[in-house]
């Protein structure tokens, strides 16, 4: 079986921040379960405060303890800690961070780095090739069609227990016992264990802590970490892997080979901690937690329990997220991503987004059978034939999943472009659970298609109001910035997935279980929806204060194409810098662009922002109800600010609900169940406030059950008085509440509302309509009814507003709402629902388009139009194409048609248009031009003519040559590829390959100089000027001149021409220097006995000196010059040692004859392509020395640098690994770069600079 590897790429950087902590300190420091610790991490002026909570474990019983840590209610890490030693890694601001103690026990804080990832795909011998499933939908080459991933068909339910859900569950926590084992690389590798089997486990409990933090939380996983002394390989006889291997050859033999070393039966997953030759961090083989022979697949280098966490989401199924940044994901977050199975390189990667979840819960939720038993022997569930193998530990749970309150979410929304937009999320849970909201971007795309995703994917939040707006953090004290992906929002549809997910943490064995709902959200070009001409006060000036009581007029952009003229909205304030909105200045109001507000008497102040200067923080939104877009009075809280506002103290305070008394509302199954009334508090007035309330029993329009309207009301002595209603639904059904409505315990400010005057105002008896009332169709719906009213004071005012909403069992109502007020602002309203119910489907009235069969080529028709009608009017028609590929050709095409009425009755058609094949494309020729070698002087051979047979005509013939540059300018390849493509798009090729080679050295012009002899002493002829051509090009000519010592001496002058690519001619002129005749040497006045073999008495000098004595052995006195005067002067009256006439010196002792070393060749070409094994290589320099490479792109700016390249699998493969013009591991785009290089060649420090070429 083909295994799909995925991988985590975080390399470490060599950034380490000492801190002013020791080990010791800490470890008291963490003496209670519950404790806040402070760090300051290199990038911010101020200490970071985190909440630490202890977690519990079987570490504990082993002297350590484990804590995660929190900021502002985000996770952001972990830490495990003993008195010996200390691990835990921080996620914050974009950047990761490891924390560990060194051999003095000073806490250190190493920065992370992030590069690109090495994910390939692997095969198995002799196993068929894998087809493309889950897993192998990304393997394609990306291209610009928009196109969607096939849409989540429901799986034959196996164990799922809500075969509808969208996420499944079958409510099984499951335990896996989890190894981390350490081979010897790691185990004797100085950082970060460096043989010390305390950090080792400090580290594996660290990675258990988080692991379970984030699994728990949002899978339902629980990982029980083996803590085994036979999983820490100590020597190197007994390694996992001895020899440093790729990555992709340790996942592929990873359970084998650990199997063999560890019993299989004591562990259900395994991540192999170990160098491989890769420099990216983890690799795993995706779905392998689910069979035994894959459990082990997985290797990781131990650089944070996060790099642990995203291999195992491979594991169990996830894809990538991210949209740039590597290869095989879902692309449906932005840029590098922000959940786990991302590289998010700004967010703190410590959730599954909804995609992750759905992919992992859609086979552990379904398909997996478990052991009741933590001896493995009770199985349950239903075991899946071919799939999940590897069964674990589970306890069946009886938690239910919460549900959203559907009636008022749509399945579409339309806003303009660059205009700010909302989710208000309503959910109930049966346990009364803590739930999370999500909306998360959900457009899945294939590999081959580009990413769509072009909003934030936010972590699940308490708070059931989701905003997608431009977003400002501080990088650094007094430092803003915008968050990546929140400043703009372009036309096109966008696909969300609305999510509830429920937690209990006192409960250990809680599994999350999820409600999720599909919409689509459509930015169509038109006026962005924004507040216009609001004054903050001046740029680079203070904010403007405004004083309690102000009236102003708010002004803001409507189109009138999108928004229709009914729609309504509200006016909130935020006192906070747009956190939350407190503040309801008007409830509703018409969104005809304007509206009068009066400033409440509330006092808001100012926060630092820009370079610490103070920014005021009133924030006016203006929110369309029932809607998505809002608008705000200012984008830029912290740049630019809000206003301020003065409270005048004077006035009493404003009448308030305190928020944490309202009652809320709730949903009982009887009558009994109705609970006994609690009256909130309320604060402000006049006077102290009175609170009262009423019931009003009526059938609600948010479900069909009885329901109880209890309305509070707060009343001072001045007349002013606020109300809040507590709904109470009696009945078997959900309950259902609005969800468009300001954030939970935000309380109106009221206007001062008059006293009511006595006098009654009601309706006259018999002059209401029905309050309830069923018409076939919309248009059948009556026009208002009139009312008569009794009593009252002055003119009576009506208002009837007519509102669309859901009820059960009809396909449409409308809400009709009548208004009466007095002129003592008496009000009475009556409202009644009118329901449309139609049953019967629309009809197409044009004869209906049948199947049909045509042949390859043949042009396909169009899709016919089709038009219906329905007893109702508003009937719709749209039509579907999908086409089906058979072999990589198109083999039929559906088209389909829907024809949909106002009720979602629906009546479709389909014609399928099969398409049979024709004789495929082939080329007749069988005499292809072959591959040649030529030289470079000869001329390229001309193009030829292939014949072809087959395919639909008419057949396009086109050749084209691909030049890849050899070593040296004029060797290289012409790859001529010949195409035949025909009209159905069916293209065959053929390469010939062409060799361009220079062999042939440059040749000397003119009359070469000719050995010669000269005298000693004479001087020396100059040297000439030689010129030499070449075939393919220029020739250089060096000279050199070498003296050679010697009887006779000699002079060699030597010309070298050499041509681009390194051939060479030599042309030596020998100049031998002749000695000059010596004289005769003539006799000395002093003794000077002639060396003689013999003596001859004729030759006796006269007068003979005296006899001397015979010789014996009497030591002379001094070593007098015997008569052994030196070689005879034999020499010197002989001309002769004349030189041998020999033939010209052989080019004797040149140095660079003398043994050469290889030249340095560099391969300057480099192709990005996945697959490709082009890269920047460098040959024959010395062994074992490193490679320094630095490159620079056409703007001087370095995009790559290494200080051992070619090691380790370090090799630029035209992906920066610096920041600067891209982000560090995004892949550069193709064009000319300039390297430098820094090498030892024959035991010499060269450099070697020059042009470099990505494609």
């Amino acid at each position: 079986m083909k295994a799909i590897l995925r991988c985590l790429c975080l390399l470490i950087g060599i950034q380490v921040v000492q801190a002013q902590d020791n080990l010791q300190a800490i470890y008291a420091h963490f003496a209670s379960s519950s404790v806040e610790w402070s760090i300051t991490l290199p990038h911010m002026r101020e200490p970071l405060p985190i909440h630490w909570q202890e977690r519990q474990g079987a570490f504990n019983s082993k002297g350590y303890r484990s804590f995660v840590g929190y900021h502002t209610d985000a996770f952001v890490g972990t830490l495990t800690l003993s008195e010996q030693t200390l691990f835990g890694e921080i996620l914050y601001g974009g950047k990761a961070y490891v924390l560990t103690v060194s051999d003095k026990g000073v806490l250190q804080l190493t920065q992370e780095r992030k590069t690109r990832c090495g994910a390939v795909a692997i095969q198995k011998r002799n196993t068929p090739k894998a087809s493309r499933g889950v897993g192998f939908r990304n393997m394609f080459p990306e291209s610009d069609e928009d196109k969607n991933d096939p849409p989540i068909t429901q799986p034959k339910p196996y164990n799922l227990l809500y075969p509808n859900s969208l996420i499944h569950t079958d409510g099984v926590w499951r335990e896996y016992r989890l190894a981390l084992p350490v081979d010897y690389s790691y185990y004797a590798m100085k950082k970060p264990f460096n043989g010390d089997k305390a950090k080792i486990r400090a580290f594996w409990y660290a990675t258990e802590t988080f692991l379970n933090e984030l699994y728990g939380n949002d899978i339902g996983v629980h990982f029980k970490l083996i803590d085994d002394d036979q999983l820490i390989f100590t020597s190197l006889k007994d390694a996992l892997f001895p020899n440093i291997q790729g990555g992709n050859e340790v996942v592929n033999n990873g359970t084998i080979v650990f199997n063999k070393k560890y019993d299989p039966k004591k562990y259900d997953l395994a991540v192999i901690l170990t160098d491989f030759k890769e420099r990216y961090n983890g690799l795993a083989a995706v779905y392998a937690a689910y069979q035994e022979h894959q459990k082990a697949c997985a290797a990781a280098r131990p650089v944070g329990p996060s790099t642990i966490a995203h291999e195992i989401g491979h594991m169990f199924g996830a894809d990538h997220t991210f949209s740039n940044g590597g290869e095989y994901s879902e692309k449906t977050e932005t840029d590098s991503g922000q959940s786990i199975m991302s590289y998010g390189h700004e967010y703190p990667r410590d959730f599954f987004s909804l995609i992750s979840v759905q992919i992992i819960r859609a086979f552990l939720g379904n398909s997996m059978a478990y052991y009741a038993d933590r001896a493995y022997t009770q199985e349950r569930g239903k075991r899946v034939e071919g799939t999940g193998s590897n069964l674990v530990y589970g306890v069946k749970t009886q938690n239910r999943p919460p549900s959203l309150e559907r009636a008022r979410l749509k399945q579409e929304y339309v806003i303009p472009q660059n205009t700010y937009f909302q989710f208000y999320l309503t959910a109930t849970d049966p346990e009364g659970d803590a739930l999370t909201y999500m909306a998360h971007p959900a457009d899945r795309r294939f590999h081959s298609s580009r990413s769509n995703a072009q909003f934030l994917t936010y972590k699940g939040t308490a708070s059931n109001h989701i905003r997608f707006q431009e977003e400002w953090f501080e990088v650094e004290r007094n430092t803003f910035a915008v968050a990546k992906g929140t400043v703009s929002y372009h036309p096109g549809t966008f696909t969300f997935w609305l999510g509830v997910a429920d937690h209990n943490k006192s409960d250990p064995h809680h599994v999350p279980q999820y409600d999720v709902v599909e919409t689509k959200v459509k930015i169509v070009k038109g006026k962005p929806f924004e507040i216009q001409g609001f004054d903050n006060g001046a740029k680079y000036k203070p904010n403007k204060v405004y004083h309690a009581g102000d009236r102003l007029t708010l002004r803001w952009q409507v189109d009138t194409d999108i928004f229709s003229p009914q729609s309504k909205v509200r006016i909130l304030l935020s006192d906070d810098s747009g956190k939350t909105y407190k503040y309801v200045l008007v409830g509703e109001a018409p969104n005809n662009g304007t509206c009068e507000i009066t400033l409440p008497n509330v006092a808001i102040g100012t926060t630092h922002g820009y370079f610490g200067n103070p920014k005021g923080q009133g924030i006016i939104k203006v929110e369309v109800i029932d809607g998505l877009a809002y608008a705000l009075s200012t984008k830029s809280p912290y740049k630019d600010g809000g206003f301020i506002l003065e409270k005048d103290n004077k006035a009493p305070a404003p009448l308030q609900f305190v928020a944490a008394t309202l009652p809320k509302d709730i949903s009982v199954r009887t009558e009994a169940n109705v609970p006994a009334v609690q009256l909130p508090t309320a604060t402000g007035g006049c006077t102290t406030p009175v609170v009262s309330y009423q019931d009003h029993r009526n059938t609600t329009d948010y479900a069909p059950n009885t329901a109880i309207e209890r309305t509070f009301r707060a009343e001072d002595s001045c007349g002013n008085y606020i109300t809040h209603t507590q709904l109470i639904l009696i009945g078997e059904n959900k309950i259902s509440f609005p969800t468009s409505k300001p954030e939970g315990g935000e309380t109106p400010v009221p206007q001062p509302q008059p006293k009511p005057k006595p006098a009654p105002l009601a309706f006259v008896s018999g002059s209401l309509p029905p309050q309830q009332l069923t018409v076939a169709c919309r248009e059948a719906i009556a026009a208002p009814a009139t009312i008569a009213l009794q009593g009252g004071c002055g003119v009576i005012t009506e208002r009837v507003q007519q509102q669309s909403v859901s009820v059960a069992e009809a396909c449409y109502a409308l809400k009709r709402t009548y208004t009466f007020t007095d002129e003592c602002q008496n009000q009475l309203t009556f409202e009644q629902t009118i329901r449309v119910k139609d049953e019967q489907p629309p009809v197409f009235v044009e004869s209906l388009p049948k199947d049909l069969t045509i042949e390859e080529g043949t042009p396909i028709p169009a899709q016919a139009t089709l038009t219906a009608t329905d007893n109702c009017q508003g009937v719709k028609v749209t039509t579907y194409q999908q086409q089906q590929l058979k072999e990589g050709k198109l083999a039929k095409v559906i088209y389909q048609w829907v024809a949909t009425d106002n009720c979602g009755n629906r009546t479709t058609h389909i014609q399928a248009i099969t398409i049979t094949p024709r004789e495929p494309l082939r080329f007749l020729t069988t005499d292809f031009p072959k591959d040649i070698e030529q030289p470079c002087a000869v001329a390229l051979p001309q193009a030829v003519t292939l014949q072809t047979k087959g395919g639909c005509p008419p057949i396009t013939l086109t050749h084209e040559d691909i030049k890849q540059q050899g070593y040296c300018p004029h060797s290289y390849t012409i790859m001529r590829m010949y195409t035949a493509t025909d009209r159905c798009g069916t293209a065959i090729h053929y390469t010939q390959l062409i060799k361009v080679v220079d062999n042939t050295p440059p040749a000397f012009v003119g009359t070469l100089p000719q050995d010669r002899s000269i005298e000693e002493g004479t001087p020396l002829p100059a040297q000439q000027t030689l010129t030499a051509t070449d075939d393919c090009g220029e020739a250089t000519v060096t000279f050199q001149k070498t003296e050679v010592k010697g009887t006779p001496a000699k002079v060699l002058y030597q010309w070298i021409a050499t041509d681009a690519c390194g051939n060479k001619a030599t042309h030596t002129q020998t100049i031998t220097l002749v000695p000059k005749p010596k004289p005769a040497p003539k006799p000395e006045p002093a003794p000077k006995p002639e060396p003689k073999p013999t003596p001859k008495p004729e030759s006796r000098p006269d007068p003979a000196p005296a006899p001397k004595p015979e010789p014996t052995p009497t030591p002379e006195p001094t070593p007098t010059p015997e008569p052994k005067p030196e070689p005879a002067p034999a020499p010197t009256p002989k001309p002769a040692p004349k030189p041998k006439p020999e033939p010209t010196p052989e080019p004797l002792p040149i140095p660079d004859r003398v043994e050469e070393s290889k030249q340095i060749q560099v391969y300057n070409g480099v192709s990005a392509e996945s697959g490709s094994e082009n890269y920047f290589k460098v040959e024959n320099t010395d062994p074992n020395t490193p490679i320094e490479v630095i490159i620079f792109n056409e703007m001087g700016l370095i995009v790559y640098e290494s200080d051992h390249y070619q090691a380790q699998g370090d090799l630029f493969t035209g992906y920066a690994n610096v920041k600067g013009v891209v982000a560090s591991g995004q892949r550069l785009p193709s064009g000319t770069y300039f390297y430098v290089l820094s090498y030892t060649h024959s035991g010499k420090q060269e450099t070697k600079k020059g042009f470099l070429y990505l494609r």
